[in-house]
């Protein structure tokens, strides 16, 4: 990106990530379909065989499609793309103290919440 506005960085993240949750989870919804498609391609071998949940088993197209494919793994480095970039934007900015209160909360609400996990 050309552009040296934080705030133009910020939305082209958010907007790609809005991007890219409707591209990756519309998988989720289309598995059915893949599997047809790649058992008519590359015979039964590759079908959906005993799936442990209620998307592929994990020995299947779908599931290295969703899961382990350079495709879909091209959306996260892309958007680690744009936040290195608004890193480099914002790199010698110093945060306020509210903003440093704010950032100290939302880390410890983060850190509270791995337990739960």
């Amino acid at each position: 990106m050309r552009s040296r506005a934080p705030w133009l960085t910020i939305a082209v993240v958010l907007s790609w990530c809005a991007l890219w949750i409707t591209i990756s989870t519309s998988l989720y919804d289309r598995g059915p379909a893949i599997n047809a498609w790649e058992v008519e391609r590359y015979e039964p071998i590759a079908e959906m065989r005993q799936p442990q949940n209620d998307f592929a088993a994990p020995n299947s197209f779908v599931f290295w499609l969703s899961y382990f494919s350079p495709y879909l793994r091209t959306g996260e480095f892309i958007l680690g793309s744009f936040i290195a970039q608004l890193y480099m934007q914002l790199r010698t900015w110093k945060p306020a103290g509210l903003e440093n209160a704010i950032g100290i909360g939302l880390f410890l609400v983060a850190a509270a919440s791995m337990p739960l996990l």
